[in-house]
């Protein structure tokens, strides 16, 4: 698939379609790795703390409550 650059002030960006972030399994951030001829961009996979930490956020509430 070609896709075309497009100038973001002093630099150039690509656009993702909303098909291919699902395709990928993204929302937010990304990692971006350098490799000779080609730039690979692949999904950042939560760490455990992170995981951790959106189920206090979310959760966190019925778990005070349960463990009472």
């Amino acid at each position: 698939m070609k896709k075309k650059l497009h100038k973001v002030g002093n630099s150039h960006g690509l656009l993702f379609t909303k098909d291919m972030l699902d395709h990928l399994g993204v929302e937010g951030v990304v990692e971006v790795v350098m490799e000779p001829g080609r730039i690979v961009v692949t999904r950042v996979e939560p760490t455990i703390e992170e995981i951790a930490a959106e189920a206090i956020e979310r959760y966190g509430k019925a778990l005070s409550r349960l463990a009472k």
